[in-house]
């Protein structure tokens, strides 16, 4: 992930890190077998002592073997996804397939205002306008040391060490905590094969980071450390003069920790690999939700040469919500798997991984960036996400229904026999597949699913609409009205909100300006909090969950005397975002009510409690005895109810069923009930 925050490699805490946990990435990063080249060594320090790893990588997740369906020469079995990520040029296998899917745009799609954390110093932090300013620093030497604020990944709390330029190669600085030991060949030839693989395979695809960057040095800086919660880092926030942010370390930076390091050369470029598309991303998109750049970041790692593990941990939880990532560290390995094989997938949809670069470029962010890099290659968002998820299942030998570098198989498929129809429910953009089980020639399969589903997980207590922060990574969104306060010799502000934010890297505060938006004063009130340990916060704000509607009554006696600007801010950093803040019933005691919308400015924020149109893809795959297959779509009615009839294919067929919830914009599940009825006679 990334944060302000950090990126870290593999799992993060609930940070919004950009991290790959230290177990993922420790759980299976192989290189390519492929001879280093003869390279000039890069320069390095002379006593690097060698210490034996302590860290335990995690099991491998283990995978039922995969059958494909389809009628091609099988594959042969991989034990680890394919190093090479090129498209080969195999021929397409005929077959029947499903309509190309309408792809309907919808207003919950919003692509909301990125957070600007130089501007949030100038006007939170009373920084001095000109913080954002790139400075010059003469270059460093190995033996060199220097102070670096390394970030707790599991709590945010920042912790001062030293660490000693070690390796100074073409494009990075190699630095290592004092008092950690790391093997010189080790770090001498990690160096070499990053300046000569890693770099220009991730560079050269996806594009490069800021050079040169806040410091005025071109290099990366790559420091070894003792870290908490993650294998490794990159830190958005140290791109900022500490002006902007106070734990900065106002240069380029990705972390690793020193005991992912010891675990081998591949170990610790895989992990590089994936924090230099993070790095590379920020550069270009600062607030690219998650999913998409954890996704993008592994196939980085693939494309420097290195496996990845985690697809199989998704294989095992195709009912894993593709476009949402979880705060939780346990439960981010099939998110990972999730996206890896996705974006994988979209690379070889769109003429090539390389193609993958205009994605990285795209403004807009999630599935509206998505989306709108699909349409320049002709291709649908919903289009390409459905035949996804039957690829999953498939594996088919063409590029539409398999994948063309790599075997896949989904583990989980259940039995559905006539009669066994009871209600279920998914997470929005996963999968669910059941296999027909019936001796009978025929049947129908009938579906009905919910028509409406949650945008935020609580309701408004004043009426059916109110006000909602909106949710996403490295956003700020605002809302603003003014109040007469002329004439008044008291004022309260009262209002009920309601939050389930990131705790402790993700605020939402409540301002007042009695300048016209000039000065702002972050106001305090009984459920706020000043606890800040990821340096992120700019005052007294609302993190966390609050679980229950809370009421606030907050003083402004001292701004009365003329007209008042009062806002609500939400401001999110780089990675895990939750639902965010709902206000309602907002007035000024003295003045009355001022909850309707017609006169507050919203910037990002919008009227939310009215349920979303759930929609559905639901993929019949059935599969002849010879080999053979087609995939159909159900057709459903305003309802989601659809229906079809089926013919059995036979000793050595099957029939496949696949439900896809396909609501954008809300992280929580749909109901539905699938049934099967067999023919008489």
């Amino acid at each position: 992930m990334r944060r302000t925050r950090i990126r870290p490699v593999m799992w993060a805490a609930a940070s919004a890190v950009a991290l790959i946990t230290a177990a993922l990435a420790m759980a299976g990063c192989g290189n390519t077998g492929s001879t280093e080249p003869a390279l000039p060594e890069p320069t390095v320090a002379s006593d690097i002592q060698t210490v034996r790893a302590e860290a335990t990588p995690v099991p491998e997740p283990q995978v039922p073997p995969t059958v494909s369906s389809a009628k091609v020469t099988p594959k042969a079995v991989e034990s680890s996804v394919t190093q090479s990520l090129t498209t080969p040029s195999n021929p397409v296998i005929p077959v029947k397939v499903a309509p190309v899917l309408p792809d309907r745009v919808v207003l919950n799609e919003v692509d909301l205002p990125d957070r600007d954390l130089a501007e949030l110093a100038v006007r939170l932090r009373g920084a001095k306008s000109s913080v954002s300013e790139a400075g010059s620093t003469p270059p460093m030497s190995v033996g060199d040391q220097r102070d670096f604020t390394i970030t707790n990944l599991e709590d945010g709390s920042p912790r001062l060490i030293t660490a000693t330029l070690q390796v100074v190669s073409d494009n990075a600085y190699w630095f290592v905590e004092d008092g950690v030991t790391l093997a010189r060949d080790d770090l001498a030839q990690a160096a070499s094969v990053y300046e000569h693989q890693v770099r220009p395979a991730v560079v050269g695809t996806l594009g490069d980071i800021a050079s040169p960057g806040l410091d005025g040095d071109p290099r990366l800086f790559i420091i070894h450390a003792v870290l908490d919660g993650a294998a490794g880092y990159f830190g958005s926030k140290d791109s900022f003069p500490s002006e902007v942010h106070p734990h900065s370390n106002e240069s380029e930076i990705i972390y690793l920790d020193s005991r992912a390091a010891q675990h081998g050369v591949d170990t610790h470029l895989a992990i590089i690999a994936h924090e230099l598309q993070h790095a590379a991303h920020f550069d270009k998109d600062v607030g690219e939700e998650s999913w998409v750049n954890e996704g993008l970041s592994e196939v980085a790692t693939q494309l420097a040469g290195y496996s990845v593990q985690s697809p199989r941990a998704f294989m095992r939880r195709p009912d894993t919500q593709l476009n949402y990532w979880p705060d939780s560290p346990r439960s981010t390995y099939p998110h990972y798997g999730a996206a890896a094989l996705f974006f994988t997938y979209v690379g070889q949809r769109v003429g090539g991984v390389e193609n993958l670069v205009e994605l990285v470029n795209e403004p807009l962010d999630g599935i509206a960036g998505v989306r709108s890099f699909l349409s320049e290659h002709d291709l649908t968002w919903h289009q390409v996400f459905a035949d996804w998820v039957v690829a999953n299942y498939l594996d088919a030998e063409d590029e539409r229904y398999g994948y063309l570098d790599r075997r896949v198989g989904i583990g989980p498929v259940r039995r559905l026999a006539a009669g066994d129809g009871r209600p279920d429910s998914l997470p929005q953009y996963s999968a669910r597949y059941f296999r027909v089980d019936t001796d009978a020639e025929s049947g129908t399969i009938t579906f009905h699913g919910d028509t409406e589903v949650r945008q935020v997980g609580t309701d408004c207590p004043q009426g059916p609409t109110c006000w909602w922060s909106g949710r996403g990574d490295g956003i700020d969104t605002k809302l603003t009205r003014e109040f007469d306060l002329t004439g008044l010799d008291r004022a309260t502000l009262e209002y009920q909100v309601w939050h389930e934010i990131e705790e402790g890297w993700d605020y939402g505060y409540v301002q007042v300006s009695d300048d016209g938006g000039e000065t702002w004063y972050i106001l305090e009130g009984a459920h706020t909090t000043n606890d800040n340990p990821s340096g992120n916060g700019y005052g007294s704000g609302y993190t966390g969950e609050s679980r229950e509607w809370k009421r606030e009554s907050i003083d402004l006696t001292e701004f009365t005397g003329g007209p008042v600007l009062v806002r609500f801010e939400y401001v999110t950093d780089d990675a895990v975002y939750l639902d965010g803040m709902l206000i309602d019933g907002v007035s000024i005691a003295e003045l009355g009510s001022a909850s309707a919308d017609s006169e507050w400015q919203a910037e990002g924020f919008s009227m939310a409690g009215h349920k979303l149109a759930q929609d559905f893809i639901v993929q019949v795959v059935t599969s002849t005895p010879d080999g053979e297959y087609t995939v159909s779509q159900m057709p459903l009615d305003a309802s989601n109810s659809g229906w079809m009839s089926l013919t059995t294919p036979g000793d050595g067929g099957e029939i496949v069923i696949v439900v896809s919830p396909v609501t954008a914009g809300t992280r929580h599940e749909a109901g539905y009930v699938l049934d099967f009825e067999e023919n008489q006679g």
